[in-house]
């Protein structure tokens, strides 16, 4: 035989009578096959141990098949469902509009096209093939032609939901694709289903378009599940305020050690980070080291920029250290020779040289003697003539000899005089008396003696503040009265005299 075993499947509504029927038709239909078998068997040339053996087969095939519950055996070997059960079946059967899956039933499962796919331009075909197993959800144990009715889109809602709450319990990292926006938020394809993420948790920043998004690959937290109302809120931002975090303890830690690692007058080397008008900040390996403008060169320059470039590498002293804001400064001029140690060992008082005019101001004018050493000639050192303005006489730029009248080492102050190195003018013959001089009236001689005491006491206070007038003032080591410059001027104006004091 070629067979040992015949399976029969009858409908729910078959009676009981005709399965019996069939049953004891299908027992009679085997045991005439059992004799056929015995007569062949005896009629071929083989021992007779071998017919007896056969014989015995067949008697102990007639005692199993007499015991052999057929109907029993199709109860047992089906399954057992309900009405919101998961259950997965093999697809046998495709049509335009619904899928019929083989589930291990009395009756067949079918899935209609809605319960299928959200989509009603998807093609079923092309969704799934014959042999493919899906696994759906039952619906309704009878679709109205004795069919189990199932839902493949209610058994992905659930494995979504599944999924969603495991997510948001385990903290998971989900990844996905901005694939739309809605009203002020978006749409993020996570893979398995679509998640909502309000454009206040897409980034720390402020972002102004939203469409400008779409397409984009986001990483997020689930923040908020509410299973009932089916409701899951994406959130990017938590993780990159999280790896913000993060990142500043990193480089705070590498800060301190670097920062531990600096001594004052250690020499380091960085590179051009930023570049002020007030300075410049230099990356020394993780931390950043300050110079300030007056530290960059003993020249005087008008903008960092002048003479470094972002990006270039320097050397430089750490000249202070603040503990408490962690923040390093730094002086490349410390690395260079003082120009006013060069200014002293090669220049002294009453030395003529040549000058270059840097500043212009009221009272005077700045002019560099060497690379980083400036000396101030004074308006009164300027002319022998009176100079109403500096800016009428000197010009920034202007190159001039003038002779060093003092030099002041503790302050690194200098002060230069151009008239010095001129000429000074003849003075004008003094002018004669007027003969009319003695026969003044008694009014005019009253006048004179109330607002002075007359000329005998009136001229030597002119020349003694003629005298001051000329006498050189340097820089902030004179200490000039107005006294000394004017004289007494209210000598004798109450009629005393040298004699009376």
């Amino acid at each position: 035989m070629k067979y040992q075993k015949i399976g029969i499947t009858a409908g729910a509504s078959t009676p009981d009578w005709i399965v019996k029927e069939v049953l004891e038709g299908m027992e009679e239909q085997n045991k005439i096959a059992e004799e056929n078998v015995v007569v062949e068997v005896a009629t071929e040339e083989q021992p007779p141990v071998v017919v007896e053996e056969v014989v015995e087969t067949i008697e102990k095939d007639e005692y199993d098949d007499a015991n052999f519950d057929f109907a029993a055996e199709i109860e047992e070997s089906l399954k057992t469902i309900r009405r919101g059960a998961e259950i997965e079946g093999e697809v046998i059967h495709i049509a335009e509009d619904e899928v019929i899956l083989n589930i291990g039933y009395k009756a067949d499962g079918i899935i209609k096209k809605n319960d299928f796919t959200w989509r009603s331009d998807e093609v079923l075909s092309e969704l799934v093939q014959l042999g493919d197993k899906v696994w759906c959800i039952v619906t309704d144990l009878n679709e109205g032609s004795g069919n189990v009715k199932l839902s493949k889109i209610k058994y992905d809602n659930r494995l979504v939901q599944k999924q969603l709450s495991d997510a948001f319990d385990n903290k998971t990292i989900l990844e996905g694709t901005i694939k739309d926006i809605s009203g002020n938020g978006l749409i993020v394809d996570i893979g398995f289903t679509d998640i909502y993420m309000p454009a206040s948790q897409y980034h720390v920043r402020y972002v102004k378009d939203l469409n400008t998004l779409i397409g984009e690959k986001v990483k997020g937290i689930i923040i908020d599940y509410n299973p009932k109302r089916r409701r899951a809120i994406l959130s990017q931002k938590i993780i990159l305020e999280k790896d913000m975090k993060e990142r500043r303890e990193q480089v705070k830690e590498m800060k301190d050690k670097r920062f531990d690692e600096l001594n004052v007058d250690d020499v380091v080397k960085g590179v051009v980070k930023t570049i002020t008008n007030f300075g410049i900040f230099v990356d020394l390996d993780g931390i950043d080291g300050f110079v300030h403008r007056s530290d960059l060169t003993w020249e005087k320059i008008n903008e960092p920029k002048d003479i470094v470039e972002k990006g270039q590498e320097i050397e430089a002293k750490v000249i202070a250290k603040n503990d408490e804001d962690k923040k390093i400064k730094l002086s490349v001029k410390a690395l260079m020779d003082r120009p006013w140690d060069d200014f002293i060992a090669k220049y002294n008082v009453d030395d003529e040289v040549e000058v270059t005019i840097t500043n212009i101001l009221d009272f005077g004018a700045f002019a560099e003697v060497i690379p980083g050493v400036e000396g101030l000639i004074h308006v009164s050192e300027i002319s022998y003539n009176r100079v109403e303005s500096v800016a009428s006489v000197l010009n920034t730029g202007d190159v001039l000899k003038v002779k060093i009248i003092g030099i002041n080492p503790e302050k690194e102050k200098i002060s230069l005089s151009k008239k010095a190195t001129e000429e000074a003018p003849a003075r004008p013959a003094p002018t004669p008396r007027s003969s009319n001089s003695g026969n003044a009236s008694s009014g005019d001689r009253e006048r004179s003696s109330n607002y002075g005491g007359g000329d005998r006491n009136r001229r030597p206070q002119q020349n003694h503040s003629s005298n001051n007038r000329n006498k050189t003032v340097y820089e902030e080591t004179a200490n000039v009265t107005l006294g000394d410059s004017f004289g007494n001027l209210f000598d004798g104006l109450f009629g005393d005299s040298e004699d009376e004091k």
